[in-house]
C-alpha cells in the first residue's frame, strides 16, 4: 500500500466522519457527504492547554516508528499537513515535524494556504506527521473543536503531551493529555 492510501484509511478509521484533504495550493477544499458539520456536543478538558512547556519533547520525525500504543510522549510539530489540518466539529489536528518546510517557510512563495505544505510530496508529508486527537474517559473522540482554542491555529508550534493510541498503518495517533502552544 501507498501512504496516501494508508493516511486515507487509517484517517476514515480514527475520524470516523472526519475529512481528510490532501495538500494543493490554491485548490477549493474537499468537502463532506452531509451537508452540516457535527456539531459540538463537548467541552474540551480544562487542563487541556497548558501554560508552561512541559519539557522534553521530541519532533515527529523522531518519534514515528519508535514508539507503540500505550507509550506515553511528548512531542513538537507544527499544525499543518493539508488545507484542512483541524476537523470541523471534533478534537482532532494534523502536526507536522520540523524535518520539512512550510510553504511559507520558502521566502518567495505566495500560496494563500502555506499550512498544506504543498511545495513537499503527500509521501513526505506523511512520514513527517500525527494525528493529535481529544478523547473522553472512555477513549471516544471528543465532538469539539480545537481550532481558536486559546489561539491555536494553522502554523502553530505545538508540543503535545498524550498517549500513543492504536491506528492502522504506519500513522501516529497520539491522544493528547496537555497542549503547548509555542509563543513566536
Amino acid at each position: 500500500m501507498k501512504p496516501r492510501t494508508i493516511i486515507v484509511a487509517t484517517a476514515s478509521f480514527v475520524l470516523g466522519a472526519g475529512v481528510l484533504t490532501l495538500p494543493a495550493c490554491e485548490k477549493k477544499p474537499a468537502t463532506s457527504s452531509s451537508d452540516t458539520p457535527p456539531k459540538p456536543t463537548a467541552a474540551l478538558p480544562a487542563n487541556l492547554f497548558l501554560a508552561s512547556d512541559p519539557g522534553g519533547a521530541k519532533p515527529v520525525e523522531q518519534v514515528r516508528g519508535n514508539v507503540k500504543p500505550g507509550d506515553t510522549i511528548t512531542i513538537q510539530g507544527r499544525v499543518g499537513g493539508s488545507m484542512l489540518p483541524f476537523v470541523e466539529g471534533r478534537a482532532v489536528v494534523t502536526i507536522v515535524g520540523p524535518d520539512i518546510m512550510a510553504c511559507a517557510d520558502h521566502g518567495d512563495d505566495h500560496c494563500k494556504t502555506p499550512w498544506d505544505y504543498c511545495c513537499e510530496t503527500a509521501e513526505d508529508i506523511a512520514q513527517h506527521s500525527a494525528t493529535i486527537q481529544v478523547v473522553d474517559d472512555k477513549g471516544a473522540l471528543l465532538r469539539a473543536s480545537l481550532k481558536g482554542e486559546h489561539g491555536l491555529k494553522e502554523l502553530s508550534d505545538i508540543i503535545v503531551v498524550g498517549k500513543v493510541a492504536p491506528a492502522q498503518g504506519e500513522v501516529l495517533v497520539v491522544n493528547a493529555t496537555g497542549i503547548y502552544i509555542a509563543k513566536k
